[in-house]
């Protein structure tokens, strides 16, 4: 589930198209040839055919073998990981809107496990899994998606170093997750 939000300095119309290894299995507002066409405002309102997005949405299936697993991460019980993402997305640049609506999101669709490990994709395989074309290019660009594992039993690894992006001119945001379903 990646959705992009975006925080032009004055409200400008923004392409994004979404370049994919993969085909959608969803997108909101329905993708189109050429990608999304859309007039952003500064305080995050995308506003595309007339109607009024906080961000734009797709969802992709990603083939094992094309996923990087992290390394590094956290292992917490699942009822710890509204706590663990609270502690986290801010550090790694969302604001209080994207960090809610994450949270809200993966906390209602992740499946009763006794402990996951999450960790945080890098942007070099988020990259090859899925970039982006934007213009006018943003001056800053987040990218955060999380990898979720469910766990029977606690393990230990080394929790990944986290630097905080500045949000500077056009901001771009991306937030996104992936679920290892299967062994």
């Amino acid at each position: 589930k990646p959705a992009i939000y975006l925080y032009p300095e004055t409200t400008s119309f923004v392409n994004v198209q979404v370049l994919s290894s993969q085909p959608f299995t969803y997108t909101d507002p329905l993708y189109p040839l050429g990608g999304w066409s859309v007039l952003a405002d500064p305080t995050g309102i995308i506003n595309y055919g007339n109607k009024f997005y906080d961000y734009l949405y797709y969802e992709t299936k990603v083939a094992d073998d094309k996923i990087e697993k992290p390394k590094n991460g956290f292992v917490v019980q699942k009822s710890e990981i509204g706590t663990l993402l609270a502690d986290i997305l801010p550090k790694l640049g969302l604001n209080i809107k994207e960090t809610k609506q994450f949270y809200d999101y993966w906390l209602t669709v992740l499946p009763r496990s006794p402990y996951y490990f999450v960790g945080i994709i890098p942007q070099s395989n988020l990259e090859q899994m899925t970039s982006l074309n934007v213009l006018p290019k943003p001056q800053t660009e987040i990218r955060v998606t999380l990898y979720f594992e469910p766990l029977e039993k606690t393990i230990i690894i080394p929790e990944p170093f986290i630097i905080t992006p500045k949000r500077t001119g056009f901001t771009l945001v991306e937030w996104g997750g992936i679920y290892k379903r299967d062994k």
